[in-house]
């Protein structure tokens, strides 16, 4: 069994860039963003769209699913890769709407 660490998801996006040794601004500037709102981004102060997501994540050379979870690799961890793999398959519209189900869902616990 996978053990899951949904984190928030500009605390994890600072954590990515740091450990990659870019700057704010340089992340910044590759996607076209102010720094500004960049930085409300990185300290959870607004939430950035999906599209957005998707340009850091490509910022910094990473798969979409390593911002949103932290796990621990183990033998059944083959059909979460594959639900992974199907969602970065989805359209900016597809995704938003599966996002915004999953939000309402735990915002219920």
């Amino acid at each position: 069994m996978s053990i899951f660490v949904l984190m928030k998801i500009g605390s994890k996006i600072k954590e990515l860039r740091e450990n990659k040794n870019i700057s704010q601004r340089e992340l910044a500037d590759s996607i076209s963003m102010n720094q500004s709102q960049y930085s409300k981004i990185e300290r959870d102060i607004v939430d950035p769209r999906i599209s957005t997501i998707e340009k850091i994540s490509k910022a910094l050379n990473i798969n979409l699913s390593d911002l949103f979870f932290s796990y621990q690799a183990t033998n059944n961890d083959d059909n979460l890769k594959e639900n992974i793999r199907l969602l970065e398959k989805l359209s900016n519209e597809e995704k938003k709407s599966i996002f915004d189900l999953v939000k309402k869902l735990v915002a219920k616990k």
